[in-house]
């Protein structure tokens, strides 16, 4: 490019075609630049050549100049371009000097649609274009614009199969990821029920107590994914959520308690920020978001690792995150991890899941008017969280 420059700089009124040659190699913002650099005569004398060389397009630019629409969508050359630029009488003195004689410009319609238009220009035969040409270009026209559209149609046609079969795909192997996950519980589910009911005086306590605490966690474990399933269900269906100030710190808090109870190994601490105020969030939702994130650290925590949970106030936002001291997050894959059954590969062997449970906590929070994120925690393991607008004060 600075070759390109220097060469130019050294150009005389002589050379105004190769001085046309290195402008038309230029990126199109360049080249108005480029060429006020050039000797005001040799300037005009590239510009009158580059015009006179790509008469038609020009003439088509002014023509259709005032349909920003159609211009938009056309691939200007570097003639064209610099002419659009120019002030309506100097566009009008260089289309002169390139000696037209006659000018058809025919605009592209299909399905009342502008997609275009082709132009018809003679110069240097002196022929004129009679009624019998302009019938023959409106022919042409409108052909060329059936088979612009007819292309159109087609190319959206193939997208639309393309996104029924990669749906297709998604469902089949979301039935299939489903059916494995709801097959483990049932499982176990229906084989305690049957040694229970039929060995029941056999067993001792402990052994009963066993059986019930395997049904109790897998039913609860079943009802956790047909809760996120029917939710995705409501929000895809674009269903509106009201929301109303919410203290998190007592649902935190709340919810907290009841993890331990389910997992008396587990300890979970909360830590809120002092005064924290209320968050604007839809309650019922709020807690399940919260529950997803303690369900999710809980499956990839070493068993003697506390799970910690921080609110604290950001930028206009009440900020929820847990942390966990897991496998930790690949900063590369941070975004993937809210993506509807996704699975990293570095921990899917750790712990059985569908990968709903995240995708539930970003449509829920996105649909509160939050945020989410995931990031490695410092010293090791896991920090996921959200945000939810604090409430305005009303004045």
């Amino acid at each position: 490019m600075k070759t390109d420059k220097l060469l130019a700089q050294n150009f005389t009124e002589d050379h105004p075609a190769e001085a046309a040659l290195i402008l038309e190699r230029l990126a199109p913002d360049e080249a108005s630049a480029y060429l006020d650099e050039l000797p005001p005569r040799l300037s005009e004398q590239v510009l009158q050549r580059m015009v006179t060389s790509h008469a038609a397009e020009c003439m088509a630019l002014l023509t259709l100049q005032r349909f920003e629409q159609i211009i938009s969508t056309l691939p200007l050359n570097r003639a064209a371009a610099l002419l659009r630029h120019l002030d309506p009488e100097r566009q009008a003195e260089l289309l002169k000097r390139a000696h037209i004689v006659s000018f058809a410009c025919v605009p592209l319609v299909a399905r009342g649609r502008a997609l275009g238009a082709i132009t018809f220009i003679t110069a240097e035969s002196g022929r004129k274009l009679n009624e019998a040409d302009f019938v023959l270009a409106r022919d042409l026209a409108a052909r060329a614009a059936i088979a612009m559209d007819n292309a159109r149609l087609f190319g959206e046609a193939q997208q639309r199969a393309d996104d029924l079969r990669r749906a297709n795909d998604a469902k089949d192997e979301f039935l299939g990821l489903v059916s494995h996950e709801l097959r483990t519980p049932i499982t176990t589910i229906f084989g305690n029920a049957q040694v229970l009911r039929r060995r029941e005086h056999e067993l001792d306590e402990e052994s009963r107590r066993t059986a019930i605490g395997d049904i109790e966690q897998e039913a609860d474990r079943l009802h956790r994914i047909v809760e996120n399933m029917l939710t995705l269900a409501r929000i895809e269906a674009g269903r509106e959520l009201a929301t109303e100030p919410v203290l998190a710190p007592h649902v935190a808090h709340r919810l907290a308690e009841a993890h331990m109870l389910r997992f008396p190994r587990r300890r979970v601490a909360v830590e809120a920020s002092a005064q924290l105020p209320a968050m604007m969030a839809e309650p019922t939702y709020l807690e399940q978001v919260i529950r997803n994130l303690l369900s999710n650290a809980e499956k990839y925590s070493p068993p003697d690792a506390p799970i910690d949970v921080r609110l604290e106030q950001r930028d206009g936002h009440v900020a929820v995150a847990v942390l966990d001291r897991g496998a930790g997050i690949d900063p590369d894959e941070a975004r993937e991890l809210f993506s509807a059954f996704y699975r990293s590969r570095r921990t899917s062997g750790q712990a059985s899941g569908v990968g709903m449970g995240l995708a539930v906590c970003k449509r829920l929070v996105e649909a509160q008017s939050g945020f989410v994120w995931a990031q490695p925690r410092q010293g090791g393991g896991s920090e996921i969280g959200f945000a939810l607008p604090v409430v305005k004060e009303v004045t």
